[in-house]
């Protein structure tokens, strides 16, 4: 689900970040990438944990809405940044997977293009996070 979301909006890199409850942090459940794209940032991103309002996934975590990144390496207080940049991730999409006003976990998708923000489609990726929500429940009870 997540590379054929990643592939619809054009992006390059995805990333299901869930809600570690005993740890309270972001852990990386699940990657995606087109070919040999992002190799090094897959793998930082499956070693790395998010704490409430620390980079792109723990920023949509605290707030419980979805962010839109022009440029993601241009972002000095995203700890990946560096790495992004050096694999040619710019752009950068983010949304939460929660129900009711709790957050289960969140999605990132990012992109070799830099991207003005789309508010139609800010709207529709938040849907996706609700229905993804739903989704992950019956899977996972």
């Amino acid at each position: 689900m997540l590379g054929l979301l990643a592939e619809r909006l054009g992006c390059q890199f995805g990333a299901l970040w869930m809600v570690q409850g005993e740890e309270g942090v972001l852990a990386c459940a699940a990657t995606w990438r087109t070919g040999s794209v992002a190799q090094a940032f897959e793998a930082m991103s499956r070693r790395w944990r998010f704490s409430i309002g620390v980079g792109l996934p723990g920023r949509v975590w605290s707030s419980g809405e979805p962010a839109w990144l022009f440029d993601f390496v241009e972002e000095s207080s995203f700890p990946r940044a560096a790495v992004a940049r050096r694999e040619g991730l710019h752009g950068a999409v983010a949304f939460p997977v929660h129900r009711d006003d709790t957050v289960l976990g969140v999605v990132e998708l990012l992109s070799e293009q830099r991207r003005d923000p789309d508010p139609a489609l800010l709207a529709a990726v938040a849907a996706v996070g609700r229905h993804l929500a739903l989704h992950l429940e019956r899977r996972c009870p």
